[in-house]
């Protein structure tokens, strides 16, 4: 999924290594400054530390459907359309996929 979002959108992709407190409002600051600047790219931190202060394998995605663009991509349709975006939301909602366990 994020291979295809970055194939489409290889300006928008931000990626960062530095190390992020997600629970600590970090990661939301940094989205606060884009958005002050009207600005949507999808952004990557790549260096998470969890609710004890560990490092984790998680990573973190933000504005992965900010436009209609990306969601198009995302759901895998063809035109950003509303509507065919919409009625492939709809789809997939009808038809849950089995939750999958993925060990690290």
């Amino acid at each position: 999924f994020l291979e295809e979002l970055e194939a489409a959108f290889p300006d928008e992709i931000k990626r960062t290594d530095t190390l992020v407190a997600p629970h600590q409002y970090e990661a939301s600051a940094v989205m606060e400054l884009f958005e002050r600047d009207e600005r949507h790219p999808l952004v990557l931190f790549n260096n998470l530390v969890n609710l004890k202060q560990e490092n984790t394998a998680f990573k973190l995605l933000f504005n992965a459907f900010s436009n209609i663009e990306k969601m198009a991509v995302a759901l895998g349709v063809e035109q950003p359309v509303r509507k065919l975006i919409m009625e492939k939301y709809y789809q997939g909602s009808m038809n849950p996929k089995p939750v999958a366990r993925v060990n690290h």
